[in-house]
Order: structure tokens, then sequence, then C-alpha cells
């Protein structure tokens, strides 16, 4: 029996060991008369180092998801600037389709509605313009100014996208079933 227990606590001192703590191992049946002792010294050790390998650990894992939100952050950022470069190209060439219609609508039309799409040309070409000098931040600080201010014309606004985007798929759809 003695030796059991010496064979118990040599391979608890060895787990202990591996582990790299120093707390105290069970006694042998010589050593105690309760047949265990642990040292506060090595129980607060091992929960020192416990609690220190938390903290290491959630620093770590905190620095990762920091890294992580920087990097989409950056990726965001790069794909909004791409989008309104696009959006600006987009707007500033139907502003010179319109200039240039402008023309034939007066030789057509009358001279009133040439006038009347010159003067829409110069509106898009100015929007463009301003789109081009400001900031993707400052575009969304000033588009949620706009529906804090007007939040039934940015309820439309949706609406009409959402609706106007359905029936361009819906025309891509119907042109597949022509195919």
């Amino acid at each position: 029996m003695a030796n059991e227990n010496s064979d118990g606590s040599a391979r608890t001192a060895r787990v202990v060991e591996a582990a790299g703590t120093t707390t105290a191992t069970p006694a042998t049946a010589a050593g105690s008369a309760s047949g265990t002792t642990t040292g506060s010294a090595g129980s607060d050790s091992t929960t020192d180092k416990a609690k220190a390998a938390a903290s290491d650990a959630k620093s770590a894992v905190k620095d990762q998801a920091l890294g992580l939100k920087d990097k989409a952050l950056g990726s965001a950022k790069t794909a909004a600037a791409d989008g309104k470069a696009k959006a600006v190209e987009t707007v500033g060439g139907i502003s010179k389709a319109i200039e240039a219609s402008a023309a034939q609508l007066d030789e057509n039309v009358g001279k009133s509605y040439g006038d009347l799409a010159r003067s829409a040309a110069s509106t898009i070409d100015g929007f463009a313009s301003t789109l081009d000098g400001k900031d993707v931040e400052e575009l969304l600080d000033d588009a949620k100014a706009f529906i804090r201010n007007s939040p039934a014309i940015a309820i439309g606004l949706a609406a009409a996208a959402g609706f106007a985007a359905s029936r361009v798929i819906k025309s891509g759809l119907d042109l597949d079933d022509n195919i």
C-alpha cells in the first residue's frame, strides 16, 4: 500500500513538473495522517501563473482582433474610395451625354428644352465636382445628416432605388429567357 502511494506521488510530481509548476504533491502515507497536504505558496504560484497565462492569451486575442479590424477598415476604405471614383466618372459621363443632347433638343424640340438640358447637365456636373472634392468619410457624414434631417425623403429614395434595381435585374432575367 505504501508503494502505491509512493507511485501515485511520483506520478503527480511528474505531471506537475511537466506543467511547469511547483505545487506541493500529495504526501505519502508516512508524511501525513490525512494523506494530503498542499502548500499555500505553491497554490498561489499556480493560480498566479494561470492568471498570467489567461491574461496573456486575452491580450493576444485582443491584439489579433484589433489587427483584423484595422485590416477590414482599410479594405472598406479602399473599396469606398474606388466606388466613389467610379461614381464620379459615371456622373460626369451622364453630364456630358446630357450636354451633347442639348444641341439636338434645340433643333428638334426647341431652344427652351435645350436650355433645360444644359441646366441639368450643369447641375449634374456640379454634383460630380462636389462628390470628387469630398473624402469618403465626409460623404458618409453628409448622408447621415441628410437621413436625420429628411427621413421620409431618404426612405422614398431607398424605395425608388430598390424598385429600379429590381427592374434592372428583372429585365436582365427576361433577356436570359429569350436566348
